[in-house]
């Protein structure tokens, strides 16, 4: 008998400093390839960024909403880095190197520019209660108020932010209770849980925190709107309602880009608390590239693509230490 319950003690300690590590991402809005094919896009940038295999749980929920799926090839939805011809990115060649340091240097007024149009969009969001009034004035929005070439990207934020929080399908399901079942079904139980979000994933992801029984060990925010004040209404997320999410999450870490349209109020640390710490703002580039599907040779960086969060090293880095590797 004794020798049973040593036997069990030693279970379940060894369950205790051996638990299993699960890694979680969820995607966010617009098209998508199908899920099979997102997901092998999504491990084999993570695997880059960390220099390892990365296998993950990937919660898919464009389905659910309507969204175009897409398949993915090279003429389709197929993003590479600036001046790659692969999407397996070969290294520069010295001249593309010198090319690209070139951008570099010019980024600095890019960003002043963007930060600009920032401030204005936010002052321009804050007056708004209700995504509905957001989605109408952005239709009307001033010439001085636009940033170019993004207005229809938060227009399809904001119908995201409304259907998720207001809207049910053909069947009278809310499509909140649907997708946030999604994301807490895929975590494993006694797992360690590392949970990254982008977009308005990262929206779904602390909803189903803050309203469900889950913790999340490591909790990788990545092009996140969470910042801006609308969406924080829409979680219930006020000034005297600081220390959010609280214990639920033992470390929230938010990347960033400063030309990210979507992360507009890129540092989180302003307004969420995990377990007794700010947020840990992170800011990266995040220079994939667009090949306009294909039809044409000009392309565009696309800084709020999940692609080139998740190959970022800075990222790689931290899942590495969530999964002991050194």
């Amino acid at each position: 008998m004794k020798k049973n319950t040593l036997f069990l003690f030693a279970l379940f300690l060894s369950s205790l400093l051996y638990a299993e590590k699960q890694i979680i991402v969820i995607h966010g809005i617009a098209a998508k390839p199908k899920q099979d094919k997102l997901e092998a896009r999504y491990e084999k940038y993570l695997s880059e960024s960390t220099g390892h295999q990365i296998d993950i749980d990937l919660v898919y929920w464009a389905d659910l909403v309507g969204h175009d799926i897409v398949e993915a090839n090279t003429d389709e939805y197929e993003e590479f880095e600036r001046g790659e011809k692969d999407p397996n990115f070969r290294k520069y060649s010295l001249g593309k190197r010198a090319i690209h340091k070139g951008f570099s240097l010019l980024r600095p007024k890019e960003e002043e520019k963007r930060k600009r149009s920032t401030t204005r969009t936010l002052r321009f969001l804050g007056k708004i209660k209700k995504t509905r009034n957001v989605l109408r004035a952005l239709r009307k929005l001033p010439p001085d108020n636009k940033i170019p070439g993004i207005d229809d990207v938060y227009e399809l934020l904001f119908s995201d932010v409304r259907r998720y929080f207001r809207q049910k399908n053909g069947n009278g399901d809310p499509y909140r209770k649907l997708i946030r079942d999604r994301l807490t079904d895929k975590i494993k139980k006694n797992a360690e849980v590392c949970l990254i979000a982008h977009s308005m994933g990262s929206i779904i992801a602390l909803d189903a925190i803050l309203n469900k029984n889950i913790k999340i060990d490591l909790f990788l925010t990545i092009g996140s709107p969470l910042g801006i004040p609308i969406v924080q209404q829409e979680l219930g997320v006020t000034e005297e309602n600081e220390n959010i999410p609280g214990a639920k999450v033992k470390r929230w870490i938010n990347f960033n880009d400063p030309l990210d349209p979507i992360a507009i109020e890129r540092f989180l640390s302003n307004d969420f608390t995990a377990n007794g710490q700010k947020v840990i703002d992170i800011p990266i580039r995040n220079e994939f590239v667009v090949n306009n599907h294909g039809i044409d040779k000009k392309k565009k960086r696309n800084h709020h693509k999940s692609y080139g969060y998740l190959r970022s090293k800075k990222l790689g880095l931290e899942v590495n230490k969530f999964l002991n590797i050194y």
